[in-house]
């Protein structure tokens, strides 16, 4: 009898590059997180309370190409040129975006860029309308 797959325990992230070629391989949205290792309360809080959370792992790994651009490091062109479209000014900014650079807004709220702390409950939401999910996503989990 095989064994039952294994879920990831964390989220797998990708280099600017690397995730933009997977994502045009792969045909699916990005999520491109503009961060820093140290020293801001929004990407600790991101990482405690959103990418550690079971059912963001999950959609990420299933649905999209987790990609993280480092801010304290000299940053790729199509990168910068990215997160400047979106007036990051170098600040730390979480968008949903296919290969392209086009950021997949929300549909109840309009917002396409979130430079502020969001919820799991609320991020889960967003990751299940972008990618096209029905709610019943997780009812072997529950």
């Amino acid at each position: 009898m095989p064994k039952p797959q294994q879920k990831a325990l964390k989220i797998t992230w990708l280099s600017f590059e690397e995730g933009k070629k997977r994502a045009l391989a792969e045909n699916k949205l990005m999520v491109v997180d503009f961060w820093v290792s140290e020293g801001c309360h929004r990407c600790d809080m991101m990482a405690w309370k959103v990418w550690s959370n079971i059912k963001v792992i999950d959609l990420m790994e299933e649905y999209f190409i987790p990609v993280r651009v480092d801010l304290e490091i000299a940053m790729p062109p199509e990168a910068k040129a990215l997160g400047k479209k979106y007036d990051f000014n170098f600040e730390c900014l979480l968008l949903v975006c296919n290969s392209n650079g086009k950021a997949i807004e929300d549909n109840a709220t309009g917002r396409m860029c979130f430079s502020e702390l969001v919820t799991a409950d609320w991020f889960i939401t967003y990751l299940k309308q972008a990618a096209g999910i029905e709610d019943d996503f997780f009812s072997d989990m529950e």
